[in-house]
């Protein structure tokens, strides 16, 4: 007996009804009762940032009194393994760096002394701030991690890290007053150059070049031309002239040799003036204007000229200029860390109680995979392990 084909229409949709009715029930069953495997990644991921951030609120909390052996166990216990996955890791290593970069500034005389020194340019004492600034560029005189006070000056009578935007303007008159009241003062136009170069990056932003906006642009642009027509005319060549030089160049690019020229001269002035190398060793990295291993072989062949411990804070000078500059340091560089370990307990040596140096050496450590390391980075001595 055949089927009429009426029949068979009917038969076929109601399978195919009940088919869909069972494959409904099905997804709604699992998605009820049985999480999927992207719901559930989503929520173990969500679990492990809040584990993070408990962590990381711990470490503030012990830095904060003082616990920094404590402080630095929790670090090292919950980072994710920075060589495999760096942006996982990188909120704890926020959390843990800034800690100590906050307490190290409020254990040392940074702050009073940026409000003294920008109290004196409020008042106008324009000469006892180049009295100042002679001082700590004859003397040479250094800050724990071998950055010149010469530097440190400049940054602290320069405005603060991104500062508001109705700051910059006021700051910038107030130097300008400076020239025209001392049309011969090249510290009032080396902190104008280096203020309009701060001013030009913030318009820019530290993200790629794609994330730049189109207004961002063009106001990076006129500002690092304004910094650049101001450096220039500036006689007097301090070693901080050459710093701010490399930075202008960092964003407007340069020709090699032009840029080699200025290192070179800088060097022969200043050679005990370590900015200029690591600034250099910045500008060649691949994500700048170098190629793979320019920054490492330069850094190799500036630090062979000096003996073995200078030259090994160099290289940890180096380091720490790629750390926090970009982080990750010895992942995104081809550096030793044997050789940045050696330089780090130099640094520290010299510097007991230079607590945010202990916090690098930890960072660095963990980045290398030395969890060894990372673990005497608070011992009393500082000793090499």
């Amino acid at each position: 007996m055949k089927t009429p084909l009426a029949l068979k229409a009917v038969l076929i949709a109601s399978l195919s009804l009940l088919t869909i009715v069972i494959l409904a029930g099905a997804w709604f069953f699992i998605q009820q009762y049985m999480p999927s495997a992207g719901n559930q990644g989503d929520s173990d991921s969500g679990n492990a940032r809040a584990q993070l951030d408990d962590a990381g609120a711990k470490i503030q909390e012990l830095v904060a009194k003082g616990k920094y052996k404590q402080a630095n166990a929790i670090y090292i216990e919950n980072v994710p393994d920075m060589k495999k996955d760096f942006d996982k890791a990188w909120p704890l290593r926020s959390y843990f760096e800034q800690a100590f970069h906050k307490k190290s500034r409020e254990r040392s005389n940074d702050e009073s002394n940026s409000q003294r020194w920008q109290s004196l340019l409020d008042q106008k004492k324009y000469a006892d701030l180049e009295r100042i600034y002679d001082d700590f560029v004859s003397s040479k005189s250094q800050r724990p991690n071998g950055e010149w006070n010469a530097s440190f000056f400049l940054t602290g009578v320069c405005l603060e890290e991104d500062p508001a935007d109705d700051r910059w303007e006021p700051h910038i008159a107030r130097l300008n007053d400076w020239i025209k009241s001392k049309p011969n003062s090249y510290l009032a136009k080396l902190l104008l150059a280096r203020t309009m170069v701060d001013y030009a990056w913030h318009a820019r932003g530290s993200g790629y070049a794609n994330t730049i906006s189109d207004e961002g642009g063009k106001l990076f642009g006129t500002r690092l031309e304004n910094a650049l027509k101001t450096l220039m005319s500036i006689s007097v060549r301090t070693p901080n002239w050459y710093s701010i030089r490399q930075t202008i160049a960092l964003g407007q690019g340069m020709d090699r040799a032009e840029y080699d020229k200025v290192v070179e001269e800088g060097r022969r002035k200043f050679p005990d003036f370590a900015l200029i190398v690591t600034n250099k060793v910045y500008f060649l990295l691949p994500r700048w204007y170098g190629q793979e291993g320019d920054a490492e072989r330069y850094l190799d062949s500036e630090c062979s000229k000096l003996d073995k411990v200078h030259g090994d804070i160099l290289y940890a000078q180096a380091a720490m200029k790629i750390e926090t500059s970009i982080a990750n340091a010895m992942n995104n560089c081809a550096f030793s860390w044997p050789r940045t370990k050696d330089g780090m307990l130099a640094l520290i040596q010299k510097n007991p109680d230079w607590i945010y140096g202990r916090c690098l050496y930890s960072i660095l450590a963990m980045e290398a995979g030395d969890k060894a390391s990372a673990n005497t980075a608070f011992d009393v001595s500082g000793k090499k392990q």
